[in-house]
Formats: C-alpha cells, structure tokens, sequence
C-alpha cells in the first residue's frame, strides 16, 4: 500500500456510501494508518448525492486532498464530479450500469 492513499466512494443517498466509507476508514486506523475522511452528502433521507473520501497516511494528516488513487463510482455523477482529482495511476471501480465509461478519457490521454 503506498505511503499516501487517497480513496473516495460516490452515489445516491440510500447507497450504503457513508456505511462503505466508516467500514473503510476504521479498517485502515485499525491496521495503524493515520485517516481523515470528509463527507459531501444532501440533506434528504433517500435520493440525491452523496460522497465520502478517505485519506490514508503512514503520517499524521489533517485535511484530504484533491488527488485520487482509487474512486469507486456508483453514478456518472460520481465520475463527473472527481475527474479533475484523478491521475494517471488511478483506478476507477464502477457501477456499469448506472455510470457510461464508454466515452471516458484518462487524464493525460
């Protein structure tokens, strides 16, 4: 695992995102990893978007950051809204039938 992972998970409210990203995030501190998390969610009890990221460091940290090694994508939304932060080595996990990958262009390319 590298020194520095930057991971975030996106969909709709309702999608098990804020459940996915507190499993994630307690398994890394659990595993001796400094974490930060942020949450970007509506104010509704079903529907709309919502979005967790997790920064993992072998150091303390204090803030996330707009760089992603891995985005885990359950709507075109997700992928939309964090292309920029993507880079060359990034992975994209997705939903393909609720994202369209087919038009997708990597940063750099």
């Amino acid at each position: 695992m590298p020194d520095d992972l930057n991971w975030a998970i996106g969909g709709e409210a309702g999608d098990g995102i804020n459940s996915t990203g507190k499993i994630f995030a307690q398994a890394l501190s659990r595993a001796g990893r400094h974490v930060f998390t942020s949450k970007d969610f509506a104010s509704r009890i079903r529907g709309g978007y919502t979005a967790y990221k997790v920064r993992s460091s072998v150091d303390a940290v204090e803030s996330v950051v707009d760089r992603l090694d891995i985005l885990i994508a359950l709507t075109q939304r997700t992928v939309d809204e964090n292309l920029d932060e993507l880079h060359d080595g990034s992975v994209i996990i997705y939903d393909g039938e609720r994202t369209m990958m087919s038009d997708f262009e990597a940063p750099g390319e």
